[in-house]
């Protein structure tokens, strides 16, 4: 072979690898962990970049967490991923019964979706437990939905949904990705993956604390809250995070048994992204909170307005009291109308980032309250 030969050789697999490497970096899928000790269902699994955790909701029954991956060039998104997590109801309900009723529930309308097609149903392990896989397809009529997903609204839209079912200490764990059929096979893969990453938690309590662990959305937090405080939701986004507790009246009853049930403290934590429109965010948020409830409360008082150290941070913090006007209703009970409260707001500001920490309590239990929010207040940390 001569030099002319070899040269022109060397370009053309020079050519062929450079065209190779586009085709291998775009197969790199990226993934983000979200840890979660909270709930029943305390585990840890990674999810593509990609995906916005739009909903997490913890509490003492179920665990449900909403990913959704939305198509650059359209609104709606292309592919779903809930984990969720629930108590046995009975002893009947288990895992084959479940995915029966599920596959019941959807085939057993042919004229909303007649293409459906039971792909497979096929034994799997997760982390050494027994669980099963199911794998269909449908169609989604225009303009229709599915569950928690929803098709294109002006066509048809095939898709394909997987999930896995299993049940450890008597909760059953659902793992759902429903993807439009034209990326279904690249989901296969990154379903994969997240059963593949799933690992359970044990989170470790102080005898008088629960600890709560979140990761994957504005910031990374870690805190320890009241043993006898449930966690009624927790919103974890890219731009903000939202969780609300609260505490029953009945604090030695059995919680199966707090069915309207009166809650008599609550506390709250906001977060929220950066905001280049204000230059003092605390005393902005202060003085919104402040006029909003003198407007619309009538006996509402302020009653102090100090500084206040949290999490690195200095602060600033307002104690109020008033009059509950309206009821507010909880999963398993409700603070009443009429009942005099006292609360407690800090608010701080770290790394861009607006924090509010609250507390509400029935009056007359403002201050054996103080400790426990004291705790969360000492324990609270932002991750790096």
């Amino acid at each position: 072979m001569n030099l002319k030969s070899k040269l022109r050789l060397a370009l053309v697999a020079a050519v062929v690898a450079a065209s190779l490497v586009p085709v291998t970096g775009c197969n790199i899928i990226e993934y983000e962990e979200l840890s979660l000790c909270a709930g029943i269902a305390p585990c840890s699994f990674e999810y593509p970049a990609s995906y916005e955790n739009t909903e997490t909701l913890t509490s003492l029954r179920f665990t449900s967490v909403d990913f959704y991956n939305f198509s650059p060039e359209a609104e709606e998104p292309t592919s779903h991923l809930l984990l969720y997590a629930r108590e046995v109801f009975d002893d009947e309900d288990n895992v084959n019964r479940t995915i029966t009723l599920h596959i019941e529930d959807v085939s057993k309308y042919p004229f909303i979706y007649p293409d459906f097609k039971l792909i497979e149903r096929s034994p799997i392990i997760i982390d050494g437990i027994e669980g099963e896989r199911i794998t269909y397809s449908l169609t989604l009529h225009a303009g229709s939905g599915y569950r928690y997903f929803s098709g294109k609204e002006d066509e048809d839209t095939p898709i394909v949904h997987r999930a896995v079912f299993f049940e450890r200490n008597d909760i059953i764990w659902q793992i759902v990705m429903t993807s439009y059929a034209e990326v279904s096979q690249n989901d296969e893969r990154i379903f994969r993956h997240i059963l593949e990453s799933l690992d359970f938690l044990e989170c470790q309590n102080a005898s008088d604390y629960h600890t709560l662990y979140l990761r994957g959305g504005l910031v990374d937090l870690h805190f320890e809250y009241p043993f006898d405080y449930a966690n009624y939701f927790i919103d974890n986004y890219k731009t903000s995070i939202s969780m609300l507790f609260y505490r029953l009246e009945s604090r030695r009853t059995p919680w199966a048994e707090l069915l309207d049930t009166k809650a008599d403290s609550r506390f709250e934590i906001h977060a929220y992204g950066a905001n280049e429109t204000s230059v003092n965010r605390v005393n902005d948020a202060i003085e919104e909170e402040l006029s909003h409830m003198e407007n619309v409360i009538d006996d509402f008082q302020l009653l102090e307005r100090s500084l206040v150290s949290a999490a690195g941070a200095v602060g600033e913090q307002i104690v109020y009291s008033y009059t509950l006007q309206y009821t507010f209703f909880f999963e398993f009970g409700m603070m009443l109308e009429n009942t005099p409260v006292k609360g407690r707001t800090i608010f701080f500001e770290r790394d861009g980032n607006l924090f509010e920490i609250s507390i509400l309590s029935c009056a007359e239990l403002y201050e054996e309250d103080k400790a426990g929010f004291e705790h969360i207040l000492e324990t609270f940390q932002i991750l790096d």
